[in-house]
C-alpha cells in the first residue's frame, strides 16, 4: 500500500484538499479536542507535509504540521521537566525535538501514511531525532499513533506541562525505530558482496563525483595513511567511505581562501597569519587585471620630438596607470590667465615666443608634482625636464623618476608631416596636403601654411629637441655618451634611469606605437610578483606555508544506500578517529554534482579569483562534530559573552568586525527588557562551551506597519511571502550575522533559535547595492525582487516613494527575508560555474530570473562585460556643467526593455556575482573555458551569450585596433591607416566617457557628424544640443534614405519622418541623406574629416565621393554582431546563419553553451527562423533562464517547448515584429504598422 504513497510540502493551495480530508475522518470537532484550535495557518509554519495517492495528486492521504517548539514560549523548561523525569538516558533538546500540531490521515491507510509522512520528517531534516506530540489526557488514544508513538511518561500520571492548562500524554516517535543509526567500523573483504549492489546502482554517479575506482583495491589497500569504513545496518554493510591523508594542500592553497582554515596546515607558534579580506566580494581575472596598473603611481617622464603625438601618448598612459598629466605648456599658460606672480614673469616671454627661464619653469612643477593627486597617483610629465638643470632641479626637490620614454621620430618623417601641413582660415581645419588633402576645390584654394610649419621653422624644432634631448641624457645616465639612438632600448647601469626610445615612423599606427611603450614601461615600473594575486597565487606571506605539515586527511569515496541518505553524519565521527592528529577532513567534488546529504555538514571554502580548479572545496573541522549536541544559543550578555564574542570579531576582517560590534551594542540598550515583554532590540550568540562561535542582532523596531507597507509598495515581496498572515510585532529586521567558520552549517540553527526566542515568524535584512552582504545571509535568506512601479501621470502623487525610507543618496536597496516556514527548507547550493557573457537587457532579464529562484544558491555565476553589470543608458549629469538646470536625458535612445538604474541596484546583482569587466576574445570548447585579454583563461560548466548588436560603421572604423583602447579613448583608423582621436560609436559602453574626452577638445565652431538612421542617431542629436553644442556644428548624415530608399521612410512611416525633418529644420541642425560612411581622415592623431559616397543619378556612373569636416564623428547605423566575438563564434564551430543559431530550448550546436537576445535566431527547421531582436528583450531572458535551469536545478522537470514559433507581424518596411498575440497584421493603407516587441 505505501508503494502508492508520495510525499511533498504543504502549500497554501492544499487548504480545501485537507478540509475535505479532516471531514472525511471525523470532522473538525474531532480534531479540535485532540489538537486544539487550528486553521490554514498550519501550512505557514515550521513545517508541513502532505501525503497523496500517486495515481491521483489530487486526492491527499494525510497532513502533517510540526513546530520547533510546543505551544507557548517555555520550550527550555518543557524539555527540563522532560529530560528530568525520564531514566531512559535519552537527551532531548532543541536542536533534536520537534512537536507535531497537527495530524490527519484517511482512515483506511492510516499506518503507512504515517509512516511515510514520518519517514520523510526524518530523512529532510537528519538532525531531528525525535517527534513529540502532547495530547489531552482526557480523550482517548489515537490509534494511528500506536504503532510508531510510544509514551515517554508511561507509568505515570498524566502531567500538565509548562505552558499547558490541563494534564496530558506526551506521546514521541523516535527516528531510530524507522532510520537506525549505523554502526561504523573498518572495512573488510567479507563486506564486498553487501557494497557492490550499492556501488553498481550509483556507478555513474560515483566515477562522476570521485573519478575511477575499484572496490576491492580500496578495501584491500588499507594502512596507516589510507582507510576503509563501512556503515552497517544490522550485519549488513549499507555504505562505505575512503579516507586518505594524500592531500594536495599546497594545490588547494593555491585555489582557495582558506585562512579561516589554518591553510590546512598546523600553524607553528608564534606565526602571524598575512592579512586577507576573505569576507571582501573582489572582481577577479586570471591574470593581472586592467585596473590593477592604475595603484602602481608611476613617475614618468616622456619626450618627444615635433609631430611624435606626445600629448596624445601621454594620456593614454594616463588612462593606463591611472596618473596624472602634467604639461609644463599647460601650466604656463594656466598660470598666464590666472595672473598668478610666477604666470605674470612667464607671460612675458610666452607672448614674445620665448623660452621661459628655467626657475619659473621649475617652481611650477615642482607645485603641481606636490599635489595630493600626484602624490597619491603618480605622474607623467610632458615638456619637463628640458634640460640638465631642470633634470637636476627635479630630483633636488625629492622626486624620483621611474622612466623616461622617447618617442624618437626620424628628422624625415617629422619634416613631411608638419612641412605638408595646411590651414583652412575659414573653419581652423587642418589638412596636410600628401596624406589628407581636402576634397572640396574651394577649401584647397584657400589653405594657408603656418609660419610654424616652415621649413626652417620645422628644422629649428628638431634641433632644439635634439639639443634638450641630449643634456636630460646626459643627467639621467652620465655613462651614456654618443651612443646609437636606433637601439630601442638603452640601460647602462644599475644607477641610471630607465631610458626607453621607442620608435614612431611615418606609417606606424598610433596603436602599435603605444603597445611598445606599454610593453618596455611595464617591465621597469610592475613589481615583481604583481598580479598574482589575480591569477589565484599566494602572497609572500602565504608562500612560508610551503614548509608547514599538513593538517588534513580526505574523503575520495563515499556511496551509501538511498534509504540512509540521512545517516552519512554517522561516517564521520569514525573518520576523524582514524587520524587523531589532523584537525580537518575535505572532500573535492564536480562543480556540476548537486550537494549531497554529506556536504551539507561541510562549509564551502571560497575560490580565489581567477583560479581554474574544476572542483569545489568542503571543508570541516573535528570541533564541529560537537555542535549537534553542545551548540546552544542564548541571548548576548556582555559580561558573560563580551570578551569570546571579541575573539570571534577580531578574526574578520577589520570592516566586518567594526559593523557587528556596531550592531550588538547598539542592542545592549535594551538589555533590561525580558524577552517576553517583545524588546526592541536584541542580540543572541551561539556558544560551544564558554567560546562564542556565532552572533546576531536583530531590530523588531525597524519593522514598523509604515515601514512594512514601504516594503510591499517598492519590493514584490506578496510574490514570496504572505505578509498578512504575519503580525507586525512579529517581524524584525536583521542587523548583523556573523559564525565561526568552522560552525557554518550550523548558522541556520542559530537562525532558527533566535526566532524561537525573539518570537519572530519573519525576519528581513537589508543592504544597499554598493555595500557587502555576508555569504551567511545569501546563503540562508531568500532573495526579494524590486517592484516596478507605474509612471505617475502629472500631478499625481507616488505612494510610499522609495526616498521615504531610503538612505540618503541610495540608488537602490537589496532585501532578503527568511520565514519560519523556510527555516525547514535549506537552499539547493549549485556550484556550477556559469559564465554570462554581455551585459543587455537579455542579460539582466536572464539574471534577474536565474539568481531569483527562491530555493536554489548559485556559488558561481560570472558576467563577462566591457560596460560592468547591465544598466540603462547614462543621462547627461556628468556631461553637463555643474550650473546646468535643464533634464539631462541619455545620449542615445531608451531601451523599454531595459529596467531603470533604481530596478537594477535594488537587484543586488555585485552581491551574487562576479563582474569581469573584460571582453571575449576566443571559446575553447573542448576545454571548456573563455581566453580573455592578456591570455587570461575563464572556466565554464554552462556558457550564456547575451551580447547586444554592435554599430556596424565601427567594425569599419576600428579595424585592427584594440576594442578595449577603442572604447575608452574613442579611436578610429584613417583612410590612410593611421590611429586618430574624436571617433565614438554609440553602442560604446562607456559613451559619455568618450564624448566627454572628445568635447574636451572641441573647440566652439568645431564640426560635429552624426551618422546613422537609427532612434539612437535622432538622440544622440538632441543629446549634443542639451549639452551646449550649437545647432550650426552639428550635421546629421543618414544613409539610405531619399529617392533610393526602398520605401522612403527611414523610420518606417514617412509622417513620422516629415514630423522629424521638421523638427531638425527648426533646431537649425543640417540634414544628408543617400551618404554612405566610407572612412575618416585626420592629422596628428586627430580626426578632422568624414569621407563619404553618394550614389550617381545616372545607372553605371562611379559614385560621387563627398568629404565633410568633422571634429567628433558620431555613428549608429546597421546593428551587427561585435567582431571580436563573431571571430571566437566562427573558430569555436558554432553554427552561425546571419546570427547565432539556438533551439526552442535556447541551447547553441554545444549543449554546454545557451545563448539569447540581439545575436540570436531559432533554427531554419522552425517555421520562421526569425532574429531574436524583435523580440521582447525581456521574455527571452527569462525564456532563457528557465532553460539554463533546467540544466542545472538538480529538481528541475523538462520544460514543455511548443511545436512552433509564433508568426510575426510584417510592417510595411519589411521588418517581421512579433508582437503578444502572435498573429500576423497588415499595416494601415500608405502607413507602416509596425508593433513593438
Amino acid at each position: 500500500m505505501s508503494g502508492r504513497i508520495g510525499v511533498r510540502r504543504g502549500e497554501s493551495e492544499d487548504h480545501r484538499s485537507i478540509t475535505s480530508l479532516i471531514s472525511k475522518s471525523g470532522g473538525s470537532s474531532k480534531y479540535r479536542k485532540r489538537y486544539g484550535a487550528f486553521g490554514v495557518n498550519l501550512l505557514e509554519g515550521y513545517l508541513s507535509v502532505v501525503a497523496y495517492d500517486l495515481e491521483n495528486e489530487n486526492e491527499l492521504l494525510g497532513f502533517c504540521a510540526l513546530s520547533d517548539s510546543p505551544k507557548g514560549t517555555f520550550t527550555e523548561t518543557w524539555l527540563s521537566d522532560v529530560n528530568e523525569s525520564t531514566e531512559s538516558g535519552i537527551v532531548y533538546r532543541t536542536g533534536n525535538t520537534l512537536w507535531m500540531e497537527f495530524l490527519v490521515v484517511d482512515q483506511p491507510q492510516a499506518n503507512p501514511v504515517l509512516e511515510k509522512l514520518m519517514m520523510t520528517v526524518f530523512n529532510t531534516m537528519p538532525e531531528v531525532e525525535f517527534i513529540m506530540v502532547c495530547l489531552p489526557a482526557k480523550e482517548p488514544p489515537v490509534d494511528e499513533l500506536a504503532d510508531l508513538y510510544r509514551d515517554i511518561f508511561a507509568g505515570q500520571d498524566p502531567r500538565t506541562m509548562p505552558g499547558g492548562k490541563n494534564p496530558e500524554r506526551v506521546m514521541c516517535c523516535e527516528r531510530e525505530l524507522l532510520i537506525p543509526t549505523l554502526a561504523v567500523r573498518e572495512a573488510c573483504v567479507e563486506d564486498h558482496d553487501d557494497l557492490v549492489p550499492i556501488f553498481d546502482q550509483q556507478s555513474e554517479v560515483l566515477s562522476d563525483t570521485y573519478g575511477d575506482f575499484f572496490l576491492a583495491e580500496l578495501i584491500e589497500a588499507q594502512d596507516e595513511l589510507n582507510h576503509a569504513i563501512v556503515g552497517l545496518s544490522g550485519h549488513s554493510a549499507v555504505g562505505l567511505m575512503s579516507v586518505s591523508t594524500d592531500v594536495e594542500v599546497g594545490l588547494l592553497q593555491s585555489c582557495f581562501q582558506l585562512d579561516q582554515y589554518d591553510f590546512l596546515v598546523k600553524i607553528p607558534e608564534g606565526w602571524v597569519k598575512p592579512e586577507t579580506t576573505v569576507e571582501a566580494i573582489t572582481p577577479a581575472n586570471n591574470g593581472t587585471n586592467e585596473a590593477e596598473f592604475r595603484e602602481l603611481s608611476p613617475h614618468l617622464i616622456v619626450m618627444g620630438g615635433p609631430a611624435s603625438n606626445k600629448k596624445a601618448h601621454c594620456e593614454k598612459l594616463c588612462e593606463r596607470y591611472g596618473a596624472v598629466y602634467v604639461s609644463s605648456g599647460e601650466l604656463l599658460r594656466r598660470a598666464a590667465e590666472e595672473g598668478t606672480e610666477v604666470g605674470l614673469g612667464a607671460k612675458i616671454y610666452l607672448d614674445a615666443q620665448q623660452l621661459v627661464p628655467d626657475n619659473l619653469v621649475v617652481d611650477l612643477v615642482v607645485e603641481r608634482l606636490s599635489a595630493p593627486d600626484c602624490q597619491e597617483q603618480g605622474w607623467i610629465l610632458d615638456g619637463f625636464p628640458r634640460n640638465g638643470e631642470q633634470a637636476d632641479a627635479l630630483s633636488l626637490s625629492g622626486f624620483d623618476v621611474d622612466a623616461v620614454v622617447v618617442l624618437d621620430i626620424p628628422d624625415a618623417d617629422a619634416t613631411f608631416r608638419l612641412v605638408n601641413q595646411r590651414v583652412d582660415p575659414e573653419t581652423g581645419i587642418l589638412y596636410n596636403l600628401e596624406t589628407n588633402p581636402p576634397s572640396d576645390p574651394a577649401v584647397a584654394g584657400r589653405l594657408v601654411q603656418r609660419s610654424e610649419d616652415s621649413e626652417e621653422a620645422v628644422a629649428a624644432k628638431i634641433g632644439l629637441h635634439l639639443a634638450n634631448l641630449e643634456s636630460v641624457k646626459e643627467y639621467f645616465d652620465p655613462a651614456v655618451g654618443e651612443g646609437d639612438g636606433d637601439e630601442e632600448e638603452e640601460v647602462n647601469s644599475e644607477e641610471a634611469v630607465p631610458w626607453l626610445n621607442i620608435a614612431v615612423d611615418r606609417e606606424a599606427p598610433m596603436a602599435e606605437v603605444f603597445m611598445d611603450m606599454k610593453e618596455g614601461l611595464d617591465q621597469y615600473i610592475i613589481p615583481p610578483n604583481f598580479g598574482e594575486g589575480a591569477a589565484g597565487g599566494m602572497d609572500e606571506g602565504e608562500n612560508q606555508l610551503a614548509g608547514m605539515p599538513p593538517n588534513a586527511f580526505a574523503i575520495t569515496l563515499f556511496c551509501l544506500d538511498g534509504f540512509f541518505q540521512s545517516r552519512a553524519m554517522d561516517f564521520l565521527p569514525q573518520a576523524f578517529e582514524r587520524f587523531p592528529d589532523l584537525d580537518y577532513c575535505v572532500l573535492t567534488v564536480p562543480a556540476t554534482t548537486p550537494e549531497t546529504s554529506l556536504v551539507r555538514h561541510f562549509t564551502a571554502a571560497v575560490p580565489r579569483p581567477g583560479t581554474t580548479f574544476s572542483h569545489a572545496l568542503y571543508v570541516m573541522h573535528r570541533d564541529s562534530l560537537l555542535a549537534p549536541v553542545h551548540l546552544k544559543v542564548s541571548r548576548f550578555l556582555r559580561p558573560q559573552h563580551g570578551a569570546s564574542l571579541d575573539r570571534l570579531l577580531d578574526s574578520m576582517s577589520k570592516e566586518s568586525g567594526d559593523s557587528i560590534d556596531s550592531a550588538v551594542r547598539a542592542t545592549e540598550t535594551d538589555d533590561e527588557t525580558p524577552l517576553e515583554e517583545n524588546p526592541n532590540c536584541v542580540s543572541f550568540v551561539a556558544t560551544i562551551g564558554n567560546q562564542v562561535v556565532g552572533v546576531v542582532s536583530l531590530d523588531r523596531k525597524v519593522t514598523s506597519t509604515e515601514r512594512l507597507a514601504w516594503c510591499k509598495a517598492n519590493m514584490a515581496l506578496d510574490e514570496y511571502l504572505d505578509t498578512d498572515k504575519h503580525r507586525t510585532r512579529n517581524q524584525a529586521m536583521l542587523l548583523a550575522l556573523a559564525m565561526n567558520p568552522v560552525f557554518m552549517p550550523q548558522a541556520r540553527f542559530l537562525l532558527k533559535e533566535t526566532m524561537r526566542l525573539f518570537d519572530k515568524s519573519v525576519i528581513y535584512y537589508e543592504a544597499a547595492p554598493d555595500t557587502y552582504v555576508p555569504r551567511v545571509i545569501l546563503q540562508h535568506l531568500v532573495p526579494v525582487k524590486p517592484r516596478k512601479r507605474e509612471s505617475l501621470a502629472p500631478g499625481q502623487k507616488e505612494i510610499y516613494p522609495f526616498s521615504d525610507h531610503a538612505a540618503p543618496g541610495a540608488t537602490g536597496v537589496t532585501l532578503h527575508f527568511l520565514s519560519k516556514r523556510l527555516l525547514s527548507e535549506p537552499k539547493i547550493v549549485v556550484n556550477t560555474r556559469i559564465v554570462v557573457v554581455g551585459a543587455s537587457a537579455t542579460a539582466a532579464a536572464f539574471l534577474e530570473q536565474l539568481l531569483f529562484t527562491p530555493y536554489i544558491q548559485f556559488s558561481s555565476v560570472t558576467l563577462v562585460s566591457p560596460g560592468g553589470l547591465p544598466k540603462p543608458p547614462p543621462d547627461l549629469k556628468d556631461l553637463l556643467d555643474g550650473s546646468e538646470t535643464k533634464a539631462a536625458t541619455p545620449l542615445t535612445s531608451i531601451d523599454e526593455d531595459m529596467p531603470t538604474q533604481l530596478y537594477l541596484d535594488s537587484l543586488g546583482l555585485g552581491h551574487r556575482i562576479r563582474c569581469l569587466e573584460t571582453r571575449l576574445v576566443d571559446i575553447d570548447r573542448e576545454s571548456k573555458a573563455l581566453e580573455l585579454p592578456d591570455n587570461a583563461v575563464l572556466p565554464y560548466d554552462v556558457l550564456v551569450l547575451t551580447d547586444t548588436l554592435m554599430d556596424s560603421t565601427a567594425n569599419m572604423l576600428t579595424e585592427g585596433l584594440d576594442e578595449g583602447e577603442v572604447q575608452q579613448e574613442g579611436l578610429a583608423r584613417t583612410v590612410n591607416g593611421d590611429v586618430v582621436r574624436g571617433y565614438a560609436s554609440l553602442s560604446t559602453p562607456q559613451l559619455n566617457k568618450v564624448v566627454k574626452t572628445c568635447m574636451g577638445e572641441l573647440g566652439e565652431t568645431d564640426p560635429v557628424v552624426v551618422y546613422g538612421s537609427t532612434l539612437d542617431a535622432l538622440a544622440v542629436v538632441t543629446g549634443l544640443l542639451d549639452m551646449g553644442v550649437n545647432s550650426s556644428c552639428i550635421t546629421l548624415v543618414r544613409p539610405g534614405w531619399g529617392p533610393n530608399y526602398a520605401n522612403g521612410a527611414s523610420l518606417g512611416d514617412a509622417k513620422v519622418d516629415d514630423m522629424l525633418d521638421a523638427a531638425l529644420a527648426e533646431a537649425g541642425v543640417d540634414c544628408y541623406s543617400d551618404l554612405t560612411l566610407v572612412g575618416v581622415d585626420g592629422e596628428e592623431g586627430v580626426l578632422t574629416t568624414a569621407v563619404f559616397t553618394k550614389e550617381a543619378d545616372s545607372p553605371g556612373a562611379e559614385p560621387e565621393t563627398v568629404s565633410m569636416a568633422c571634429r567628433m564623428l558620431l555613428s549608429s547605423h546597421a546593428p551587427d554582431i561585435r567582431p571580436t566575438l563573431f571571430t571566437a563564434l566562427n573558430s569555436s564551430g558554432l553554427v552561425y546563419d546571419g546570427r547565432l543559431v539556438v533551439g526552442l530550448d535556447m541551447q547553441t550546436s554545444d549543449p554546454a553553451i545557451f545563448a539569447g537576445g540581439d545575436l540570436t535566431k531559432f533554427s531554419r527547421r522552425q517555421r520562421r527562423a526569425m532574429y531574436h531582436n524583435y523580440y521582447n528583450a525581456a521574455s527571452v531572458g527569462k525564456h532563457l533562464a528557465t532553460c539554463v535551469l533546467e540544466a542545472v536545478d538538480p529538481l528541475a522537470t523538462a520544460i514543455a517547448m511548443p511545436p512552433s514559433l509564433p508568426a510575426p507581424m510584417v510592417g510595411d518596411d519589411g521588418r517581421e515584429r512579433v508582437g503578444a498575440g502572435g498573429e500576423s497584421k497588415a499595416g494601415a493603407e500608405g502607413e507602416g504598422a509596425i508593433d513593438v516587441a
